[in-house]
């Protein structure tokens, strides 16, 4: 597919500058697609009750904070927050426009 590089830059960074925003880091952060399946990936567990890795756990903690998640007795059984966060997020998990620089 070819793409218009001043639309895919446009596409590209309008999806970095809303993540970094979302996310409160840095929006010199390059590895979009990496970020949002990794995020997606957690997202998929949260729902189906399947047991998150350490490091996931990490990541939901710092992510309550922004309140993307909550919890109830721990931080190990998570709920899901935003849900107008992770319906955007679902919605470019494939987008063309995402990658990795």
């Amino acid at each position: 597919m070819d793409f218009n590089d001043n639309e895919y830059n446009y596409q590209w960074h309008k999806i970095g500058n809303k993540l970094c925003e979302e996310l409160n880091i840095c929006r010199c952060q390059r590895k979009l697609k990496s970020i949002v399946h990794i995020l997606y990936r957690i997202y998929r567990k949260i729902n189906s009750n399947s047991t998150l890795t350490p490091e996931e756990i990490l990541i939901v903690a710092l992510l309550d904070r922004k309140g993307l998640f909550t919890h109830g007795i721990n931080i190990e059984y998570p709920f899901i927050n935003n849900k107008e966060f992770w319906e955007w997020l679902i919605s470019i998990k494939d987008s063309k426009y995402l990658n990795d620089n």
